[in-house]
């Protein structure tokens, strides 16, 4: 209601916009999981750490698109950061899972 008011339009499939698509699909498919017993709490973990990576994804990376409505030009700044944010998820969980599924097994 809010958008349509404001903007004369429900969705406009700008990027930002569909940055969030996956942000609000991936909170429903981790409580979904949770909630019918198909994730337990390592699942339910990994869930939870990749959830922030996608929100910056779509903050800072539709950004680095430089197209759309409320776009910023590229900096290699944002992009590095980025990077970094990935790497640092990537080494967290590869650490980190291996104990919770070993902990959960136990």
């Amino acid at each position: 209601m809010w958008a349509d008011q404001s903007w004369r339009r429900f969705w406009a499939w700008d990027p930002k916009e569909n940055g969030a698509l996956p942000i609000t699909l991936w909170c429903g498919a981790i409580f979904h999981a949770r909630s019918n017993r198909m994730i337990r709490e390592t699942g339910t973990a990994v869930g939870v750490i990749i959830g922030p990576f996608l929100v910056i994804l779509a903050w800072v990376g539709v950004n680095l698109l430089g197209i759309g409505l409320h776009s910023s030009r590229f900096t290699s700044q944002g992009a590095q950061s980025l990077l970094i944010v990935g790497v640092f998820e990537l080494l967290f969980l590869a650490i980190f899972v291996p104990l919770g599924l070993r902990r959960e097994r136990s």
